[in-house]
C-alpha cells in the first residue's frame, strides 16, 4: 500500500479529472493542506 498524496483537478462542468498530481516522497504530507470551492452552487 501507497501511502504518499494525491490531489485530482476537476472540470467545474462535468465533474471529469482535468489533471492529476501525485507525491514523490512517503510522508512527504503533499496534498494535505487543500482549497475548497462550491462545485455545485449550492452555497
Amino acid at each position: 500500500m501507497k501511502t504518499i498524496g494525491y490531489v485530482t483537478i476537476l472540470n467545474g462542468t462535468n465533474l471529469k479529472s482535468v489533471f492529476n498530481f501525485t507525491g514523490e516522497q512517503m510522508t512527504s504530507y503533499f496534498g494535505y493542506s487543500v482549497a475548497v470551492a462550491d462545485i455545485n452552487g449550492d452555497g
